[in-house]
């Protein structure tokens, strides 16, 4: 196990991954974030691990997502 996650502070995590570039790994997505909220750790971008976010994010325009995101 890495070093890294045996910290026993709270961390706040940008998780990215691609949502309109294809969803192959999306399964792995929810894996990661699954394990960093496990951990104790906050993502607040863990949506995009979501199977639906595709559906979610279509309805939302360019600046509202970098609004959000920043």
């Amino acid at each position: 196990m890495l070093q890294f996650f045996k910290m026993e502070s709270k961390l706040n995590i940008y998780f990215s991954g691609s949502i309109t570039g294809g969803r192959k790994d999306q399964s792995v997505y929810g894996r990661i974030v699954g394990f960093l909220k496990e951990k104790g750790h906050d993502a607040p971008t863990a949506y995009i691990s979501l199977p639906n976010v595709l559906n979610e994010e279509a309805v939302t325009n360019a600046e509202e997502v970098y609004l959000r995101d920043i």
